[in-house]
């Protein structure tokens, strides 16, 4: 099996059993000194439709503002 971003079978089956309308995948990939990731969502197969894939989904991933003097006591260890 290879790993990546896109669901396998076995994960469109969970996902369709979920309910959830959206469900996420996280890829994780080292190469060399560097760290790669992807997320990618990803909508069940419609009900019904048995062995159906799921499609996937534009991921909107909102940030919280922050204080920026925080990340930086963060920095500095306080």
């Amino acid at each position: 099996m290879i790993l990546s971003e896109h669901p396998t079978p076995m994960d469109d089956s969970v996902f369709a059993s979920t309910g959830w309308p959206v469900n996420l995948i996280r890829y994780l990939e080292h190469r060399g000194e560097a760290l790669y990731h992807a997320l990618v969502a990803w909508a069940p197969p419609p009900p019904g439709h048995i062995g159906a894939r799921c499609h996937e989904l534009p991921p909107r991933v909102g940030a919280i503002p922050m204080d920026p003097r925080s990340l930086e006591a963060e920095a500095v260890g306080g």
